[in-house]
Formats: C-alpha cells, sequence, structure tokens
C-alpha cells in the first residue's frame, strides 16, 4: 500500500509513503544507454515498477552518470561521496561506496539532506541550492519516502523541513530540474512539460497480493444429513458424473460437480445434469 500526498504548504510537492514491509524491490536501475526517458523505461519492463521516478545525476550532454553509481554489483561510476545503498532486495543504508562494497545498488546524494535524523550541513552541490524541480528519496526504520518537486520549486532548506516533517532519518536528493519526472503505476504525476531522456532511475517494487483464481461448480444438493449427500454422490457416479464431491460448508453438506476456470464450462456440465434428470445450479 502507498500513500500519495499533497504537501499542504507547497501544492505542487508530491509525497509518496510507503512502509518496507509492503515493498518487494527498491531498484536503482541504468535505462537504455546514454539515455531513455521515465517513461520508456517503464513501458519496456515486463514487470512494472509502482513507483518510478528520475535518479541520480548524469551529463546532459553525452549521458554519462555523475557521482557514484551502482547497478546490480557493478559500479557504472565512482565517486566518494555519501548516497543511499540498497542492500539485498530493499535494506537502505546511508553510506559511501567504499564503505559498502556488498551492496546491490548505488546513488550519490548530491547533497544529502537528513542525516541521523538531523538536518545535514551542505558542504557540497551548494550551486543548487536554489528554487529548483527536485526528486528526493528518504527512509526510517519502517518507512519509505519519495518527494517530487514540482515547477516552481524548492531550495535544500525546504525540502529539509518536509523530510523533517515526515520523520525521515535520512533524506537525499537526487537529479531534478528537467529530469524530474514521476509516475505511479504508469500514471504521471508531475508536469507534462518536463520529460527528459536520462541515464539512470529510481523504481519501486510493491508486493502483490497472491490471487486466488475463480472456480465454477455445479451444486446439485444440500443436506444436513452426511449420509443423503454421500448417496447423492454415489448416483451421480453411476450416471457417469466424473468426480463428485462433498463440501462441508456450516450445518450442510453440499454435493458438487466440476471445477471449471471458465464459466461456459460449468453451464454446459448444468445443462448434462439437468437432462440427466438432476436439478443444479452454478457455484
Amino acid at each position: 500500500m502507498i500513500d500519495v500526498l499533497t504537501h499542504q504548504k507547497y501544492p505542487y510537492v508530491h509525497i509518496i509513503k510507503t512502509v518496507f514491509s509492503d515493498i518487494d524491490k527498491i531498484d536503482f536501475a541504468l535505462c537504455n544507454q546514454p539515455t531513455e526517458t521515465v517513461d520508456s523505461f517503464y513501458k519496456r519492463q515486463s514487470v512494472k515498477p509502482t513507483i518510478i521516478t528520475n535518479g541520480g545525476f548524469f551529463s546532459t550532454s553525452n549521458g554519462n552518470t555523475c557521482f557514484g553509481f551502482k547497478d546490480e554489483l557493478v559500479t557504472t561510476s565512482y565517486n566518494t561521496y555519501p548516497g543511499v545503498a540498497v542492500c539485498g532486495d530493499k535494506e537502505l543504508k546511508f553510506t559511501t561506496l567504499d564503505n559498502c562494497p556488498e551492496c546491490r545498488d548505488f546513488v550519490s546524494a548530491y547533497p544529502p539532506l537528513i542525516v541521523d535524523g538531523a538536518i545535514a550541513k551542505i558542504t557540497y552541490a551548494t550551486e543548487l541550492n536554489y528554487k529548483a524541480r527536485r526528486t528526493c528519496i528518504g527512509w526510517n526504520a519502517t518507512t519509505y519516502f519519495v518527494v517530487s518537486v514540482d515547477s516552481p520549486g524548492l531550495a535544500y532548506a525546504d525540502l529539509q523541513n518536509i523530510f523533517l516533517e515526515l520523520g525521515a532519518q535520512y533524506a537525499v536528493n537526487l537529479d531534478g530540474g528537467g529530469s524530474t519526472r514521476l509516475l505511479i503505476e504508469g500514471e504521471r504525476k508531475t508536469s507534462q512539460v518536463y520529460s527528459r531522456p536520462i541515464d539512470n532511475v529510481m523504481c519501486v517494487y510493491m508486493k502483490q497480493e497472491p490471487t486466488t483464481p475463480t472456480l465454477y461448480r455445479v451444486q446439485v444438493g444440500a443436506f444436513l444429513c452426511k449420509q443423503n449427500a454421500e448417496n447423492l454422490k454415489q448416483k451421480l457416479i453411476a450416471s457417469g458424473f466424473q468426480n463428485p464431491f462433498i463440501a462441508k460448508s456450516g450445518l450442510f453438506y453440499k454435493v458438487q460437480v466440476g471445477a471449471f476456470s471458465v464459466k461456459l464450462n460449468a453451464e454446459r456440465l448444468l445443462d448434462r445434469l439437468k437432462a440427466a434428470g438432476y436439478n443444479g445450479f452454478i457455484v
């Protein structure tokens, strides 16, 4: 389950909250090189991410990844800046590439916004500290946050305050400006004006509820006495109907035949039963 919120003070700020227990995987992934739009990446995935945004910084002139980046255990760009490491499927660590060689994915923070639950002192990336469209992520022990800022944008201090309000233990600034793009289940949440081809993306895959296929059966009797149900079952077998069975439901023993994923097949069986002199209905 995800919560999609709009900030009360900044209506152009989209906030996504989801608990880690509902997440299947968090993924920083390279796009088709050198660049590709978020929408294009999403459309070609056989398993669609529930949440997808632009990822870390890259060069708009040649598409090369900036700072540190690691995708599926392969470091494609090295830097000593701290950032977000993904270990296993979804464990997040605020660390550096050197200090987390076991991480599956990594992206540098440019810059960190919240560290250890407090506002981080901005010592680099100061050239970008102005009102701009932003993509940021944050987390605490239980919850993952994605904050996407549309026009007219925010500066770092406003972002830091938003993450403090959310209760983030860590938060980082990723690529923004014309790269800012947010899709939730394929639906665009950010401005249509911007759809810049980018180098990499951040994806969240949510756990899917197991689905139980619908089965259609034909019920031909319900009895309080189990022996009566057994007698009807044996009669059906003698009439040539295969595998009738008795299902106990509350006080009743129900005699049913068939188990079809296609309702038409159950309807055909019901016609055969009626032709043989049995009353019934589809359940």
